[in-house]
């Protein structure tokens, strides 16, 4: 679980709280958003 959180996989929330909850931390603790530049968002019309 944690290997996949270094290989860039998809880790669902409930694990990510398992871990926090575990290791007794916060999200940011563990983590980090960091936007995707090719990512598109469409705009609503």
């Amino acid at each position: 679980m944690l290997v996949n959180m270094g290989r860039d996989k998809y880790i669902s929330l409930r694990m990510i709280d398992k871990i926090c909850e575990e290791l007794n931390c916060d999200v940011s603790d563990i983590g980090e958003h960091i936007a995707d530049e090719n990512f598109e968002t469409e705009e609503k019309e």
